[in-house]
């Protein structure tokens, strides 16, 4: 028992090789490099041990990256439980889209349409076609929806005219192999889009922006919550 005691805390947990371990914000207090190679520990360890692993963390990059389950939670109630990628790709509502991702979704409150046969969300001096490409949404024509947008799901091109929907560079941010573009659309809504890092797009030029299908979430404005059918395309 003395030797046992004199073990460091965490030696000692593992060693009695439990079935859970609770990790409470393990890497708040490291630095941005160390953090990133704590988490490939981290997960290499997970892999050995072959033990479950409760992590609680702020940090939706630490979640996202570690995980093969992500609970989310807001006000102290589940919002959405499931994969990194479904809740990447399929958020379960605008607060999980909304908080999950390196930039915040775009959203854009409007009006459901079918115009010429096809389903189009006109609001904010905007009209965005759904698209056949797109998922199949459980809406109306009349309901009142959010569209939701990330950044790689719309694409900035340099001719304005090009696309439905002018826009105006608001302002750039340049990170590695891509740029953001914040651009003013409509009645002036700001969207945040992403190009290639060869792109040249300055303050205050006309562009145009392409709406990617494939990209396009909708959320029932009352409820709030996603109007995507499960099984509607085929990365499901």
């Amino acid at each position: 028992m003395v030797a046992a005691e004199r073990e460091p805390p965490n030696l000692r947990a593992m060693v009695r090789e439990p079935k859970v371990f609770l990790l409470d914000e393990p890497l708040s207090n490291l630095d941005a490099r160390l953090r990133l190679r704590m988490r490939r520990d981290l997960k290499a360890l997970h892999d050995a041990l072959g033990a479950t692993i409760v992590y609680v963390t702020h940090d939706q990059a630490e979640a996202m990256t570690l995980s093969t389950r992500v609970a989310v939670f807001n006000h102290g109630r589940l919002q959405q439980f499931d994969t990194p990628e479904t809740i990447y790709h399929r958020p379960a509502n605008i607060f999980v889209g909304n908080f999950v991702g390196e930039r915040e979704m775009n959203l854009i409150p409007g009006d459901l349409a079918v115009e010429n046969g096809a389903s189009v969300v006109r609001g904010r001096g905007m009209a965005m076609a759904l698209g056949s490409a797109s998922p199949t949404f459980s809406a109306a024509a009349g309901s009142r929806v959010v569209l939701g947008v990330r950044a790689e799901g719309i694409v900035p091109v340099a001719d304005p005219m090009a696309t439905d929907v002018p826009a105006r560079v608001v302002a750039t941010e340049r990170a590695g192999p891509e740029v953001a573009v914040f651009a003013s659309a409509g009645d002036g809504i700001e969207l945040c889009c992403r190009a290639e890092a060869h792109a040249q797009f300055g303050k205050g030029q006309a562009i145009g922006l392409r709406f990617v299908p494939e990209y396009l979430h909708l959320f029932d404005a009352g409820s709030e919550k996603s109007l995507r059918i499960r099984g509607s395309t085929k990365e499901e």
